[in-house]
Parts: C-alpha cells; sequence; structure tokens
C-alpha cells in the first residue's frame, strides 16, 4: 500500500470517527434537553393550574363586586382580584423568559450555565417572597369571600377569625412543600448540566 493510499484511508477513518463522536455528542445533549425539558415542566404545569386557579377566584370576587356594600370588603375584594392577576401573570412572564432561553442541544455549555444561574435566582427569590405573598393575599381574600359566600361582615362576625390560624398554618405548609418541590426539580436540572459538562467535554 502506497503512502498516499494510507493517507487516504486514515483520512476516512478519523473521519468516521469524528462523524460518530458528532453523533454520540448531538444524542448527549438531546437527551439532556429532554431531561431539562421534563424537569421545568414539572414546574412551569403546577404553576400554570395555580395561575388559573388564581384567575377563577379574581373573577368570583370581580363577578360578585355588587355584594361587597361595605368598604372593607370591597377594598379588600378590589385589592385581591387585581393581586391574583397580576402575580401569576408577572410570575409566568418571567419563568417562561429564563426557561425558554435555556437550549441545551444549540447554547454552548458556559451561556446555558448563565441561564440557568439567573433562573435560580428568580426561584430563590419566589422562596423568599412566597410566605409574605402568600399570607397576605389569604388575608385580603377573607374579608370578600365571607361577604360574598356567607354574607358575614368579618368586622362584627369573630367566629371567622377563630379559623384564621388553621388558614395560616395551611399556606405555610402548601408554600413550604411547593417550594421544596421547585428545589428538588431546580437541583436535577443542576445535575443535569453537571452531567451534560462531563460528558461532552
Amino acid at each position: 500500500m502506497e503512502l498516499d493510499e494510507m493517507k487516504a484511508l486514515w483520512s476516512d477513518l478519523s473521519d468516521q470517527v469524528q462523524e460518530k463522536h458528532q453523533l454520540t455528542r448531538q444524542q448527549i445533549l438531546e437527551m439532556m434537553e429532554q431531561k431539562y425539558r421534563r424537569q421545568v415542566n414539572a414546574i412551569l404545569i403546577p404553576e400554570l393550574i395555580g395561575s388559573l386557579i388564581c384567575f377563577g377566584f379574581s373573577g368570583y370576587i370581580l363577578f360578585n363586586i355588587q355584594r361587597l356594600d361595605e368598604p372593607l370588603s370591597l377594598i379588600t375584594g378590589i385589592l385581591s382580584a387585581i393581586l391574583m392577576i397580576i402575580l401569576p401573570i408577572l410570575s409566568l412572564r418571567k419563568l417562561s423568559h429564563w426557561v425558554g432561553r435555556i437550549n441545551i442541544t444549540e447554547n454552548t455549555y458556559q451561556q446555558t450555565l448563565n441561564d440557568f444561574n439567573r433562573l435560580k435566582r428568580i426561584f430563590a427569590k419566589m422562596h423568599r417572597y412566597a410566605y409574605v405573598l402568600g399570607l397576605s393575599t389569604m388575608l385580603l381574600v377573607i374579608p370578600p369571600l365571607a361577604k360574598i359566600m356567607g354574607g358575614k361582615d368579618v368586622l362584627e362576625d369573630a367566629g371567622i377569625w377563630y379559623r384564621l390560624p388553621f388558614g395560616i398554618v395551611f399556606i405555610l405548609l402548601f408554600v413550604f412543600f411547593t417550594m421544596r418541590f421547585y428545589g428538588a426539580r431546580i437541583r436535577n436540572i443542576d445535575k443535569a448540566l453537571q452531567e451534560e459538562n462531563e460528558y461532552v467535554q
């Protein structure tokens, strides 16, 4: 076999190995992307359902606004309806923006990592504010719902406030387990990105 033939053969083999490596790398990246999307959907779907529930509550209050015939229930009704429209929209917009930016198959590893770190910071902020927003929204919703559903004025009916501690405990537990669930999804994404770095380097 002549030298030129050996060079050509070596070049062909080298190209095949490189092509196989590229294919394997692309397959790994696609698998990582699927893992990422599954974890993200596990966060976005509950957020979407929660947003629809908030919109439903807001619509219910606004539909029955004429029944809020005293100042406290009217003011808290309007405030809670506005909050339950604005907060879910802001949350979904921010999340979907950063979730959409992360594209494991097309972006570089460093770009993906930077975008993911920003997403983690968003979740850290959500965690900090979730308790305050959950409790304040619950307190705002009590007067209008008591008026709409039972015709009761919270300033006159002390029985409503005796049940308040149960509502507070429920909200705190709900937020705690929701944030814990989200945190687990974020850790899974973090792990998938570390695996990507190990496999594709």
